[in-house]
């Protein structure tokens, strides 16, 4: 992110719904060219037309002065006037949705647990697996770079029990069951 991309400058330039989570191009003002030429090409085709594509996973990327911005991050500095200091989490998972409601500042570990079970989990359970040593189901939460433990359990639904106990005290709003 460059240092000189402002909320005044994003906002001269951009409007955001923050109903839709949609970005639209504004009309720019001359000073923002370096010819007649340029400014009038840029206002005849671009104004009010939706801004950003989805590349990379999904999520929204938007040019601005040839670098490329991730837009729920340039929501977030439209709608606080400030740079998010650590990530931001799409409640609903979805990466392309940002709407301002969906939208909330987390820190790396929250995000990671408002994640939806693993691929590779065979269980069907997040945060539950198969123990074939021990012949149980072994249950375990991870944040902020430690595993916690939780034990090994005769059947998949006491298993089940003590991740969701253990992830929503220790991850709170940003607990995901599934």
């Amino acid at each position: 992110m460059k240092a000189d991309l402002t909320a005044a400058y994003v906002r001269s330039i951009l409007d955001y719904d923050p109903e839709t989570g949609a970005f639209t191009w504004r009309e720019r003002p001359r000073e923002h060219f370096k010819n007649a030429q340029a400014y009038s090409a840029w206002n005849t085709r671009w104004p009010r037309t939706v801004a950003g594509s989805a590349i990379a996973a999904g999520y929204i990327h938007i040019r601005i002065n040839m670098s490329f911005y991730r837009a729920h991050r340039l929501a977030w500095l439209w709608m606080t006037g400030q740079w998010p200091v650590a990530e931001i989490d799409h409640i609903n998972r979805s990466v392309s949705d940002n709407h301002w409601s969906n939208l909330r500042e987390a820190t790396s570990s929250q995000n990671s647990a408002n994640q939806t079970t693993r691929k590779d989990n065979t269980s069907g359970v997040k945060g539950v697996y198969w123990n074939s040593r021990r012949n149980k189901w072994h249950a375990r939460v991870h944040a902020n770079g430690t595993c916690f433990h939780l034990g090994y359990f005769g059947d998949i639904d006491s298993a089940e029990a003590a991740y969701k106990t253990f992830a929503t005290t220790l991850h709170g709003e940003f607990a995901r069951m599934s």
